[in-house]
């Protein structure tokens, strides 16, 4: 399931109403919106799943510190388990494709190959 989202628009009383109406939305639900929600300024970094966004000229997007230690991490769990015959190269390879697929649009090649070839 995918519970995050993001709206971008010029106007911040339009981005205002919005919130208004997507909290009458989910408050039919019961449910609330978490303390990270926010309206934020274009020249404000934002961080969302796992990427620090910076518009300047463009948007540019880099993945967040905590992000690659998770990563390095969970890979050096996944291929000592591996090595260690506790999981399957298929199980390894899903975990491993997981991360890169999320990766990948982060501009980070280095990171991922760096990881994932060993």
């Amino acid at each position: 399931y995918m519970d995050d989202g993001v709206l971008i628009h010029l106007d911040k009383q339009y981005l205002k109403y919005c919130l208004r109406e997507i909290e009458k939305i989910i408050a039919k639900y019961d449910l609330k919106l978490n303390k990270k929600t926010k309206i934020y300024s274009s020249n404000e970094q934002i961080e969302f799943l796992g990427f620090k966004f910076i518009i300047k000229n463009r948007i540019i997007m880099k993945v967040k510190n905590q992000t690659k230690k998770k990563f390095k991490y969970k890979m050096k769990k996944m291929y000592k388990l591996y090595n260690d015959k506790c999981i399957t190269f298929n199980e390894l390879r899903s975990v491993r494709d997981s991360y890169i697929g999320h990766l990948k649009h982060g501009n980070c090649n280095s990171l991922i190959f760096n990881n994932v070839h060993k």
